[in-house]
């Protein structure tokens, strides 16, 4: 066969794994060099090195995707590189993750004295930052107030008087979303000016730092760059009844 004759085959470059690899080379060597190579058997010398060679273009190939993959979001494997794309997208890590959940609470109120039900003075609202424990020992923390005196609540007769079987006590049950960990207050002497100062938490396994203030009541706030003078906060909702909306979102304006 003349040069001209072996450049007009043509090659398959579509093949990727170890089979579709190994077959090509199989067929290039039988095609351009017929002499040299004709025992293609498992036990053969070409067998090992076309083994060899199919090898290692199925690795590259597998390694090939694998870095394409990781460049995009949404087919990105490793932590690291999923992390990076969120940062370029505006995403914050904000450090060791938190496990939520929902509790059911349960409270003991006396009856009413002037009609039926408990007496609606003794229904309390559990406020948000509530600490509870487990009997494992792990520590939530209650993220919504919990009122009550929702009528949306289950209420059941918990004791009654022996004499007349009237109810003395109802018992009210409600659910409240919890996250795991607890607040905790650390001090921190900051000392002469120093430019980008690093403080470094003594507290291991921070999940949030929720607000940091100075001796003389300034609040501090994470903003994007030192030019950002408005900051977004949370402000409970005084008519939370009425529309169930627990909060709002307002701006504020900071130095």
């Amino acid at each position: 066969m003349s040069q001209n004759q072996k450049k007009k085959i043509p090659i398959n470059y579509t093949n990727r794994e170890f089979n579709g690899i190994r077959r090509d080379l199989e067929q290039i060597a039988e095609r351009f060099y017929p002499d040299n190579f004709q025992d293609f058997s498992e036990a053969s010398f070409g067998s090992i090195v076309l083994d060899s060679m199919a090898y290692v273009g199925d690795q590259l190939s597998f390694y090939l995707d694998y870095n394409v993959n990781e460049m995009f979001l949404d087919t990105s494997f490793q932590l690291t590189n999923v992390l990076r794309h969120g940062r370029i997208l505006g995403y914050k890590e904000q450090g060791r993750p938190s496990t939520y959940g929902v509790v059911s609470l349960y409270v003991r109120v006396p009856a009413s004295s002037v009609g039926l039900g408990p007496d609606s003075n003794y229904l309390p609202v559990l406020k948000r930052g509530s600490r509870f424990t487990s009997n494992s020992g792990l520590n939530f923390v209650l993220t919504d107030n919990v009122d009550f005196s929702d009528p949306k609540n289950q209420v059941v007769v918990a004791n009654v008087d022996s004499t007349n079987g009237a109810p003395t006590f109802f018992a009210v049950k409600a659910y409240g979303n919890v996250v795991s960990g607890f607040f905790k207050r650390e001090q921190v002497t900051v000392g002469d000016f120093e430019r980008f100062k690093l403080i470094e938490l003594e507290s291991a396994n921070v999940a949030e730092i929720v607000s940091i203030s100075d001796t003389e009541g300034n609040e501090y706030y994470e903003v994007e760059n030192l030019s950002q003078d408005i900051v977004y906060r949370e402000i409970p909702n005084s008519n939370f009844k009425n529309d169930n909306t627990p909060s709002v979102i307002k701006p504020f304006l900071v130095s």
